[in-house]
This record gives C-alpha cells, sequence and structure tokens, in this order.
C-alpha cells in the first residue's frame, strides 16, 4: 500500500490528518481495494477543502469515491470524521510498483 501513502501525503493539506488507517481487498470478479481512515482537522471548511483535492488532484486519480462521513467537533472544537475510498488494484500492485519506479 505504499503507493497509497505517498499519494496521500501528496494531497493532504496541513489543517488534516489521519489517525486510522484500514484496508481490505474484496474477493471476486473484480477485485478492489477499500481504505477506511479516521482523521482530525481544523474546522470544516478544512474537511471541504481535503474533499475537493481528493478529486481534482492527479495524486488522487486513483481514489474512487472518496467519502467523507460521521463529522462531528471533539472537545477542542477540531473536526474529526470517516473517511472511506476505493482504489484501482493495479495502482497497489507491487510488482508494477518496482517496474514504475526502475
Amino acid at each position: 500500500v505504499t503507493p497509497v501513502f505517498q499519494a496521500l501525503s501528496a494531497i493532504t493539506m496541513k489543517t488534516v490528518r489521519y489517525t486510522q488507517f484500514n484496508y481490505d481487498f474484496t474477493d471476486g470478479k473484480d477485485v478492489k481495494v477499500i481504505i477506511k481512515m479516521k482523521g482530525l482537522a481544523v474546522g470544516y471548511r478544512s474537511v471541504a477543502l481535503q474533499s475537493d483535492l481528493f478529486t481534482t488532484r492527479d495524486e488522487g486519480k486513483n481514489f474512487i469515491d472518496p467519502v467523507f462521513s460521521n463529522l462531528a467537533l471533539d472537545d477542542k472544537g477540531n473536526v474529526i470524521f470517516d473517511l472511506e475510498f476505493s482504489v484501482d488494484p493495479s495502482f497497489v500492485n507491487y510488482k508494477q510498483t518496482l517496474l514504475t519506479e526502475s
């Protein structure tokens, strides 16, 4: 999942941080990689701008249908959120990553 971390690093704003990361591969005919994260942002505006970056930046092009949900304020006034999206399996293919880096 290294390419996912690299892309997240490139498109994540300084006012947003992720506190939990989970991924899973679905079985079946269409293999998908599902990413589920929890995060913290400095205000609702930061969440909205971060959502835009997922859909407009080239680094986010492999993140399919990012959905921010369960937005709430913590005791310090920061916005906590859940984020879920799928990733094209070829994006996290280890063999392809090595070939691309060569």
